[in-house]
């Protein structure tokens, strides 16, 4: 049914496989087999018993265990740490022998926000050793960013009123908000 190399043959220095098949038209019906026969005189059905059933195609594998991938969106009026956490949940109920790996954009999500709250300590001390420099004195830049942690109440609220969630876009627009209030902290101290 499949085919089979029954020779090959060399032209020009290339070698071209002979294969030997059915037409296409004999070979997409399972009654198609029954219409074979063997050296020309005995049906395919005297010599062998076959049943139609279902087979998976192609076994997926990631990192060499076989792998099912699932793809999925999130629901309108959810976001994507609770879809993350109800998924993690469902894990912990798997039988012995398979376990949930995360990926793609779920696991995008989780680097991005662990870098971005990074980010957010990395330039708070980045801004306190400049302003140090700047203002030559330890206690006027403690001033000026002691106002940054008031910045995350009045954004989250902001986030609550407008039914939004904290995603990496409002972590980014949170870091923007933190230098906006750290400039204008510079120029109230200044």
């Amino acid at each position: 049914m499949g085919g089979v190399r029954v020779g090959k043959s060399s032209t020009g220095g290339r070698r071209i496989d002979v294969r030997l098949k059915l037409l296409a038209a004999q070979r997409y019906r399972s009654e198609d087999i029954a219409c074979l026969r063997v050296r020309g005189i005995i049906p395919l059905t005297a010599l062998v018993a076959y049943e139609e059933r279902t087979a998976i195609q192609v076994i997926n594998r990631r990192d060499r265990e076989r792998a099912v991938s699932v793809f999925a969106n999130i629901a309108p009026g959810h976001s994507q740490n609770e879809a993350l956490s109800y998924i993690e949940s469902l894990s912990r109920s798997l039988l012995v022998g398979y376990r949930l790996v995360l990926g793609g954009s779920s696991n995008a999500f989780k680097e991005s926000m662990s870098s971005l709250l990074f980010a957010m300590g990395l330039g708070v001390i980045i801004a306190y050793m400049i302003l140090a420099s700047q203002f030559n004195s330890y206690i006027d830049p403690v001033t000026i960013i002691t106002i940054l942690p008031l910045t995350m109440p009045g954004a989250v609220f902001t986030l609550l009123i407008a039914g939004q969630s904290i995603n990496v876009f409002s972590m980014i627009g949170l870091l923007l908000l933190m230098g906006i209030v750290e400039k204008d902290s510079i120029i109230h101290v200044d």
